[in-house]
């Protein structure tokens, strides 16, 4: 095959990574990239790293000879993408022991890698990290124009599955997000208790679900507007939230309700946090103003959860247990019969 019979290849291939497999998961599209490009220039190894201040991150590899796990960190300076990064542009080399720049570089004298072509990878504008190919074999003939072109368009392949994955997940970041306070939503949480492994031992360390609704919220808002009425909410999540752990689950499932997921929780443990959030929530001064702060309460219905649970069913048995709570006067913890 000649020179330009395989640089048509790789265009071809480039175009069915990027084109034709736009289901597949990004990891797996650069790793194709990276094998193309290992191939097209016959060297061992391709690397995308992420670069931030002096740190070098791998964030995808392939590699015919090493095992290279994403997450692997070196000091920037200890690779030869710093000196890339440096100069901001394409930056090769088929013999870095006979090269003055190359052959003290700590990236040599740790690795021995004699073949090297490294380009940076910008997202947005952005410098974000390199894409580089390198072998410790001396590669027989220099990099050629055509070789530098191919990368380059391996490496914008790169930067667009980037910046396309970053969008996907600020898109399901805000599918999942509630803009008010912040928290998650009832999809969110609706899916992670969908998640809940289903077996024979399913709750067997016992699982709560609560639902937190803060009491006459409608006269917050006609006495003090819906400016006020937004704060409360705000300030009751960061409050709910911070008295939970990070395993836990709180979200805000209706305008003023919340939904709360207790994992491998006792009851009685179960029951000293939920109690633990009423009486905080009731202490805490809302300030709405410079010169004005409100109290408000919350009523509480919690269930503990069964093996044949599903998320509607617990949702309706908490909701059974905060109407107990409301019709007993409020500011106060219920819990289903089940």
């Amino acid at each position: 095959m000649t020179e330009y019979a395989s640089a048509a290849e790789v265009l071809r291939a480039v175009h069915d990574v990027v084109n034709c497999q736009s289901q597949v998961l990004s990891t797996e599209r650069i790793n194709n990239l990276l094998k193309l490009g290992c191939h097209y220039l016959n060297v061992q190894t391709g690397l995308v790293s992420h670069v931030e201040n002096d740190t070098y991150t791998v964030k995808y590899s392939y590699s015919e000879t090493a095992d290279i796990p994403a997450e692997t960190t070196f000091p920037l300076g200890d690779t030869y993408c710093s000196v890339t990064l440096t100069a901001n542009e394409v930056i090769t080399t088929t013999h870095a022991s006979e090269s003055d720049e190359y052959s003290g570089h700590p990236c040599y004298e740790k690795f021995q890698l004699q073949t090297y072509l490294g380009l940076p990878i910008r997202v947005n504008g952005i410098t974000w990290g390199t894409l580089n190919f390198t072998s410790p074999e001396t590669r027989l003939t220099p990099f050629t124009e055509l070789d530098i072109e191919l990368m380059s368009l391996i490496c914008s392949a790169i930067e667009t599955i980037i910046i396309n994955s970053s969008k996907t997940k600020r898109l399901e970041k805000l599918a999942y997000t509630d803009f008010l306070t912040g928290l998650s939503n009832r999809l969110f949480i609706t899916e992670r208790f969908e998640e809940l492994e289903p077996n024979d031992n399913k709750f067997a360390n016992v699982t709560c679900f609560a639902i937190i609704d803060v009491d006459h919220f409608k006269k917050v808002n006609d006495n003090y507007g819906h400016d006020a009425g937004d704060e409360v909410l705000q300030q009751t999540a960061r409050k709910i939230a911070g008295l939970v752990r990070i395993s836990d689950c709180v979200s805000r499932v209706g305008g003023e309700e919340f939904a709360l997921l207790l994992t491998d929780l006792p009851r009685e443990k179960a029951e000293r946090v939920l109690e633990k959030v009423r009486t905080a929530i009731e202490g805490n001064a809302i300030t709405i103003d410079k010169n004005q702060s409100i109290k408000v309460t919350v009523s509480i219905g919690a269930t503990e959860l069964k093996a044949e649970d599903e998320f509607n069913s617990a949702y309706k048995k908490a909701d059974l247990a905060l109407y107990k709570s409301k019709r007993d006067g409020r500011n106060r913890v219920s819990w289903s019969s089940n």
